[in-house]
């Protein structure tokens, strides 16, 4: 599979994400260390923030990208409206091979978005997203082959379980 694909696929997931609405009326209000409620609740709009270069919408076909496929994956996010109320979740898959990404499927894409990373690194268009939506927790699908111990242990400084806990 191609980078198109798998381009296609975090677009497909992405996709998922935008329909409904995220959790249920049971979930506890959440707040993050500013003190900001976060609201899991209510429906997701698109953000006005998207830069213009991000995005190309002509008669009903809209183009989502980045320079790249981890800057593709972050406008994703973005673009189909993840932020700091709906995020409760971020997938994170390596940028560098599919299959990983493509099991994890867009059935679980309904709390976050997928974000890519580098086997040894996380590029700074995820650290950027990570930063932003403050997640309660992050899933790494793949193991140490795929993503780095070191990348792992990186990512924990962007999870906030705190932020989920009754």
């Amino acid at each position: 599979m191609t980078t198109t694909a798998l381009a296609a696929a975090v677009l497909l997931g992405g996709a998922f994400a935008s329909s409904g609405t995220v959790g249920d009326d049971a979930v506890t209000p959440l707040t993050n260390a500013g003190g900001e409620v976060k609201d899991l609740t209510g429906e997701r709009e698109r953000p006005a923030r998207m830069a213009p270069q991000d995005v190309v919408s002509e008669d009903g076909v809209t183009r989502v990208f980045g320079k790249n496929r981890f800057a593709t994956a972050a406008a994703i996010a973005e673009f189909y409206g993840w932020d700091f109320t709906n995020t409760v979740v971020v997938y994170i898959a390596t940028g560098q091979e599919y299959p990983d990404a493509l099991a994890l499927g867009p059935s679980t894409f309904d709390l976050g978005p997928l974000l890519l990373v580098g086997a040894g690194s996380i590029p700074a268009e995820t650290r950027a997203v990570l930063t932003d939506l403050e997640p309660c927790f992050i899933d790494v699908v793949g193991g140490p082959n795929s993503i780095t111990d070191a990348v792992f242990d990186d990512l924990k400084q962007y999870a906030h379980p705190e932020y989920c806990e009754g």
